[in-house]
């Protein structure tokens, strides 16, 4: 879920960064910040958000009369789950954004002219024009994005440790409270294994995918 909104919103946000459109500037500054500012801080922002009581997000829910009253989203299962994955996505888009839109650019602004002339219209022009130019990066940041969501932990432990009662504990973090939090050496040692088996795989099928992008665009 993670990486799919970090993918849609990070070339959404390339898009309207690649247009010739007022204010862009100012969103490329605002894109920024997420990317910059340390994850520890940023998190600690988000548990501010998150707070029921002092928190941002609980008081305007209970002004616009969407809440009956405080509401701890750490606290329970489905609002923790989703809780860490805009924390995480937060944190992620503004890379994907930033590879997204260096793409875009590099996309020659011929095949866009001649396509104008033609008539085509420009959710056209982004299907058939810029979506098959920028393909191998898009391919690349998918994986890419998957290893770093996979290799989250700061943002888990901050937010929730892992809770409540299971609902945002990942392979990473589960790793961490049996060999650090509970001293069960032998079995974290285990689920390190595991963890660098996956991420060898991981980093085979990224390195597999690029040779291939590599031999079917890089000939042209």
């Amino acid at each position: 879920i993670s990486v799919t909104l970090k993918m849609g919103l990070g070339l959404i946000g390339a898009t309207l960064l690649n247009a010739k459109l007022p204010g862009r500037g100012l969103f490329r500054v605002l894109v920024m910040p997420p990317w910059v500012i340390p994850i520890a801080i940023g998190c600690i922002g988000w548990l501010w958000l998150y707070n029921g009581h002092f928190g941002a997000i609980s008081g305007l829910g209970q002004r616009l009369g969407l809440l009956d009253g405080p509401f701890e989203f750490l606290a329970y299962r489905n609002s923790a789950f989703w809780a860490a994955i805009v924390t995480d996505v937060w944190v992620g888009t503004p890379m994907v954004t930033l590879f997204f839109l260096a793409a875009m650019q590099g996309v020659s602004r011929e095949l866009y002219e001649a396509a104008y002339v033609d008539g085509a219209s420009r959710w056209y022009r982004f299907r058939r024009i810029t979506i098959p130019q920028i393909f191998p990066v898009i391919v690349s940041m998918m994986l890419l994005s998957a290893i770093w969501t996979f290799n989250s932990f700061e943002i888990i432990w901050i937010l929730t440790q892992g809770g409540p009662r299971g609902a945002t504990t990942t392979l990473i973090v589960d790793t961490y409270k049996t060999a650090i939090a509970n001293y069960h050496f032998g079995k974290g040692a285990a689920r390190a294994v595991v963890i660098v088996v996956l991420l060898s795989a991981f980093s085979l099928i990224y390195l597999f995918a690029l040779s291939r992008l590599n031999k079917k665009f890089g000939s042209k």
